[in-house]
């Protein structure tokens, strides 16, 4: 099976060992807003808020890089496959996408909710939506999608406990 690393912004990535994997990986990487920073030279996919866009392309202009530019405005992504809250979430569109095209995906970074590397004050936001589309894309989808980093199942299970 296909293979997809999502790099997330989450200080979890920051751990040796994730920084490792992350180092290792020789298939499709997907990023996301400023992770164009750190692993723009190996994206294959960039994703995240428009105001970005131009800078990120800019980047990949300058490097000649050669990941693809997905966002809500201009995107290679068939719209009719997502609600528009689905959209408005640049880490659960790309899980999605990417389950839609075959890949089993490795999450890193994606703390749902906790502290972001280049957001201070990230983890004061109410993420419950973020968390909730992210349990039930999880929970349908189990054998493709792998947390590195990060044990979820406490938080899923709390999510799951005011679902029912």
């Amino acid at each position: 099976m296909k293979k997809m690393l999502l790099i997330g912004n989450g200080v979890s990535r920051l751990q040796d060992y994730v920084i490792q994997y992350i180092n290792d990986w020789e298939d499709d990487i997907w990023i996301f807003n400023l992770g164009y920073l750190d692993f723009g030279k190996r994206a294959t996919r960039w994703s995240g808020h428009k105001e970005l866009i131009e800078v990120v392309y800019q980047y990949k202009q300058f490097h000649k890089t050669k990941y693809i530019i997905y966002t809500n405005e201009i995107t290679d992504i068939p719209h009719n496959q997502f609600s528009h809250e689905e959209l408005y979430d640049s880490g659960y569109t790309a899980v999605k996408q990417s389950i839609i095209e075959g890949f089993d995906c490795y999450l890193v970074g994606f703390d749902l909710g906790g502290a972001d590397v280049y957001s201070p004050g990230h983890e004061k936001l109410n993420k419950k939506i973020w968390q909730k589309r992210m349990y039930g894309i999880y929970s349908k989808n189990k054998e493709v999608i792998h947390f590195i980093g990060v044990d979820h199942t406490e938080t899923f299970k709390k999510i799951r406990y005011k679902l029912q």
